[in-house]
């Protein structure tokens, strides 16, 4: 998990709206053993592991997930990249663009086999620095590219 150089802003897209979100440098997201119990927030369920978001200044030296913020909102960017290509387009005629900008496809869906997730096969921060030369070399042929990120969902009392 690597936090370094991620991006000051993030778009994700939901349907057909499309959200900004502003890097907190002061926070990270780690894994719950690696908090030694200090938390403000409660932890988040990612694929295979719990994460909590805590000030950067806990836990220095110590890399993490980003974490990022929307009005009052929290979330942590997993790495992952969800693409929904057009209809008469699938993964499989785009893998060459994908490894060439540096992402695998990390799962394919069942029921959307016109979608899959991606992975930056340098790690988080290069996968979402990657997301505008991704959706430039697929252009005309993605209905959206957008980044995962998770929610916090209950703030605990400071």
């Amino acid at each position: 998990m690597l936090r370094n150089d991620a991006p000051p802003v993030i778009f994700v897209q939901n349907r057909d709206k499309q959200a900004a979100y502003t890097l907190r440098n002061d926070l990270i997201a780690l894994p719950v053993e690696q908090a030694k119990g200090q938390s403000m927030f409660s932890p988040i369920q990612l694929d295979d592991q719990m994460v909590v978001i805590l000030p950067k200044r806990l836990v220095a030296g110590e890399q993490g997930l980003p974490v990022y913020q929307r009005d009052e909102l929290l979330a942590v960017a997993t790495g992952y990249i969800f693409v929904q290509f057009a209809e008469g387009f699938s993964p499989s005629m785009a893998f060459e663009e994908i490894d060439k900008a540096g992402y695998e496809i990390a799962r394919e869906l069942a029921y959307a086999p016109s979608a899959v997730w991606l992975r930056h096969r340098s790690g988080v921060a290069e996968g979402l620095n990657g997301v505008q030369a991704l959706m430039t070399s697929l252009r005309g042929r993605v209905e959206v590219i957008s980044p995962q990120i998770v929610f916090s969902r209950h703030k605990r009392e400071e």
